[in-house]
């Protein structure tokens, strides 16, 4: 029960506002991206190679990150040869790093991450367009209020435990890659993959049985906390990352 639950809010509350997003940015940039003297190129390889990162090292950051339900910095550096390139992320954030942008007074939690990437160009000539795939691994611990149901099925009220999660992703993505102005430039992508989800939790300061007839606050909109255990979940990237590059374009 509690697995379609977490499927249902993740389709019906998650998707759509990412999917609203990626296509406001998709929009964007794809814009100016194929803008040639006021009508677009037939061919996606007519891209202007003055615009197109070919290979050399760069260094990027990701500005949407800060604005995360869990705040958090993003940053990176890549390497391309030719048509494959490889790509390293590393993020951190905390409650800290979430005052710093807003007001929302999450509960202290702390959050890493690291994010290798093997890109491939599937066009032989140079053109702004990539596939990749993406191995994200990244833990958080943070502290909650409310129900979860154990690994045993039995179900729990908890005050200030701690709750921490181990996710292990694989995503597969599509994006583009575009030098706007001299060597910066924007890299924007949308992927699919699934995770691999543990969650346990620990050191609640109270801990409370629920009775079986007492699960109003597990619906979509209830108020219950993700199930402890494995879970294997739907995975939906979506990013934008600004960056300098360093070597020859």
């Amino acid at each position: 029960m509690l697995v379609r639950t977490y499927y249902a809010r993740t389709l019906f509350l998650f998707f759509p506002m990412k999917v609203s997003i990626s296509t406001a940015l998709f929009l964007l940039f794809s814009v100016p991206l194929f803008a040639q003297t006021g009508s677009a190129p037939a061919d996606p390889a007519g891209a202007d190679p003055t615009r197109v990162v070919q290979r050399g090292a760069s260094l990027h950051v990701m500005p949407l990150s800060f604005f995360n339900g869990f705040s958090r910095f993003r940053a990176g550096a890549q390497y391309k040869w030719s048509r494959w390139g490889l790509l390293l992320d590393y993020e951190r954030g905390s409650d800290y790093t979430q005052s710093l942008v807003s007001n929302n007074d999450n509960a202290s939690y702390k959050f890493v991450g690291i994010r290798p990437e093997l890109r491939f160009d599937p066009v032989p000539s140079f053109t702004p367009f990539y596939l990749g795939m993406e191995v994200p691994v990244t833990k958080m611990e943070r502290r909650v209020n409310g129900r979860f149901t154990r690994a045993d099925g039995s179900g729990v009220r908890v005050t200030n435990a701690l709750q921490e999660r181990t996710r292990v992703s694989l995503i597969f993505k599509a994006g583009m890659q575009y030098a706007v102005w001299n060597r910066l430039y924007f890299d924007l992508y949308l992927g699919l993959g699934a995770a691999y989800r543990r969650l346990e939790y620990s050191d609640a300061s109270r801990t409370e049985p629920i009775r079986d007839d007492d699960f109003e606050g597990f619906g979509i909109f209830g108020s219950g906390l993700s199930r402890e255990g494995v879970v294997y979940v739907p995975e939906l990237a979506l990013g934008l990352r600004v960056g300098y590059w360093l070597g020859k374009r």
